[in-house]
């Protein structure tokens, strides 16, 4: 259970920063002039 634990912590963490990226991109009011790859 304890790996299972540190996936779903390794997981959160990486929506975390995911959600932190991705916000300000969202809440920009350029966001047409993003290049999306």
């Amino acid at each position: 259970m304890i790996l299972l634990e540190n996936k779903y912590e390794s997981i959160k963490e990486q929506i975390i920063v995911i959600t932190a990226f991705i916000l300000p991109v969202v809440n920009s009011p350029s966001i047409k002039d993003v290049k999306w790859p």
